[in-house]
């Protein structure tokens, strides 16, 4: 039996959960969503324990963030969750239970749910769902606080958050969130802005964006699958500047049987990648350096 017993980082109030998800010795065991400090506990097949032994655990977490550039914070760690511990123990040592105690009894344990399906044939096939913004666009009826009317083909945020509601995909499979977008650009300031985007409170991506950008974001499954929306939240933080940006065009559910990375037919496209988390420690130092990287 394998018990963890951990807790999400949640540097900003809308960061309200983590994805976990365990392998043992290469072999996936499934995932849950943790929204506070919880137990995780799952059995383990025999059949996993190598000869000598070993039980090599693995932890993902595809929630993982910057609180930087989430919230008013220098702290610059990729973070995503703290443990309390971790054991292992033979199930002869409890005939039937109960089993060990958690450290809190308002902690609750969660179980994994089984891993998801993975395509094995050869054969590719996308669908894709376009929202455009703007006056003429299709999208108002999907957005929620943070937004202003738009003009034209575009729509600005109005202040440092903003919230889209579209439908959730019908079928399995995997999914990316591609977003045209650009800052809001006023004549001798900086304009780059820290945007992190949240599906149902957990963050799915992070970009510094300064200029006009096309960003690619897979989206786990676990938020995915069994939804009846896509709860979307954009957190945007600037340097002496109003909160706002501009977007064009929102192609969501794109599915690739085939492919586990549901960005792979995007490979053509400009997009913003995170710099590294190795920086320095002074924020306009750093905001420097990312321009410095972008230009070059």
């Amino acid at each position: 039996m394998l018990e963890a017993e951990l807790a999400p980082g949640q540097p900003s109030p809308n960061i309200t959960g983590q994805i976990v998800r365990v392998a043992v010795n290469g072999t996936n065991l499934g995932s849950v969503r943790i929204d506070g400090r919880s137990m995780v506990r799952t059995e383990i097949d025999p059949v996993l324990i190598c000869q000598n032994g070993v039980l090599k655990i693995e932890f993902g977490f595809p929630g993982f963030h910057r609180p930087d550039l989430a919230c008013d914070s220098s702290d610059e760690r990729p973070l995503s969750c703290w443990f309390s511990f971790v054991r292992v123990y033979t199930l002869d040592m409890f005939k039937p239970g109960p089993w060990f105690p958690t450290s809190h009894p308002d902690i609750p344990i969660v179980r994994l749910l089984p891993p998801f399906a993975v395509p094995s044939d050869i054969t590719t096939e996308a669908a894709h769902s376009l929202y455009t913004f703007g006056g003429a666009g299709i999208a108002q009826p999907f957005q929620g606080d943070g937004w202003d009317i738009g003009v034209d083909k575009v729509t600005s945020t109005a202040r440092s958050g903003a919230q889209l509601k579209l439908p959730a995909p019908q079928a399995p499979g995997f999914y990316a969130l591609r977003l045209d977008a650009f800052p809001v650009m006023v004549p001798g300031e900086d304009s780059m802005r820290d945007v992190t985007i949240l599906l149902d409170g957990i963050v799915v991506g992070q970009i510094i964006l300064r200029e006009p950008s096309t960003w690619i974001s897979p989206l786990p499954r676990e938020l995915t699958e069994w939804q009846d929306a896509l709860r979307l939240n954009f957190i945007i933080l600037c340097c002496g500047m109003p909160d706002r940006l501009k977007i064009r065009a929102l192609p969501t559910k794109c599915r690739h049987r085939a492919s586990r990375s549901p960005a792979s037919a995007y490979r053509g496209c400009h997009h913003v990648s995170l710099p590294p988390s190795a920086c320095a420690r002074n924020r306009p130092e750093r905001r420097r350096r990312w321009r410095r990287q972008a230009s070059s």
